[in-house]
């Protein structure tokens, strides 16, 4: 992590950002696929509460499990969204990236798959600064401002490689970029949530530095954004923090989601991959 953290602190007035359709009303809606166990459920009450949400239930499914895995109960979990008007989905901790993928195309609305029951006292949101998901620190802020926790934003600068196994971060015309991307964050930031500590990070994938940032801070949730699949790799940051973080993770769809939805029901969805 480089040594760039400060609270923001625009010199004028930000316009506010907004935060994702159906992230500021409705319930949050607790998806399992049949009869979950005693601590799936509570986990998933407690993550709930600490959203700050009145909570509905949906068992879409007859399997003995709550992890929702197949295409027909992601399809249900939808019809579920529409017709509570839910702003949140709460899934077990253990869904695979693929599935939450799915559902947060599918109903276009924030998936928070729930692994701790501890009251959140950070929550740390990761950004890559593009215009498409702003939205998505909105969702963070809202997030923290209901859970009453410490917000914190973090981007990744990604190191130049030399050789084969090592990284470095130059100085010069490199530096200055980062220093250029601290600001644009600290705008970000500002739009959010005036209190926010922004960060900067230099590892190698956005991934591993959304994961080593939250453990490093000792962040009770981290909240991604999901964009379109515009080439193969698409996505694949959210779905390696979904399947590598040890904490909660808020997966929030940005722009794209029809087109995101149209490319997996192409490939299918079927169960655990």
């Amino acid at each position: 992590m480089l040594p760039i953290s400060h609270r923001s602190s625009p010199t004028r007035p930000a316009t506010p950002l907004t935060a994702p359709a159906g992230a500021s009303r409705g319930p949050a809606l607790l998806a399992f696929a049949g009869t979950p166990d005693d601590q799936a459920l509570t986990t998933m009450v407690a993550c709930a509460a600490n959203l700050g949400r009145a909570t509905v239930t949906a068992a879409v499914g007859t399997s003995a499990a709550a992890v929702i895995a197949t295409e027909q109960e992601i399809s249900d979990v939808a019809a579920e969204v529409t017709r509570t008007g839910a702003a949140v989905v709460v899934v077990d901790g253990l869904t695979v990236p693929r599935v939450v993928r799915r559902l947060a195309a599918v109903t276009r609305r924030p998936v928070l798959l729930a692994r701790t029951r501890q009251p959140w006292k950070t929550v740390l949101t990761a950004t890559d600064l593009r215009p498409a998901g702003l939205p998505v620190l909105a969702a963070g802020a809202a997030v923290a401002a209901a859970s009453d926790a410490a917000s914190m934003i973090l981007h990744n600068v990604a190191p130049l490689w030399i050789g084969p196994a090592r990284a470095v971060l130059v100085s010069g015309p490199r530096t200055v970029g980062i220093e250029r991307r601290l600001r644009r964050l600290a705008r970000a930031a500002a739009r959010a949530t005036p209190q926010a500590t922004v960060l900067i990070a230099n590892t190698g994938t956005p991934a591993q530095a959304i994961v080593d940032a939250s453990v490093a801070r000792d962040a009770d949730l981290l909240v991604v954004g999901m964009r379109r699949p515009r080439r193969l790799r698409a996505g694949r940051c959210a779905d390696t923090v979904v399947a590598t973080s040890p904490t909660n993770v808020m997966v929030v769809p940005v722009t794209g989601t029809r087109r995101l939805a149209r490319h997996d029901a192409a490939a299918g969805t079927r169960g655990p991959q």
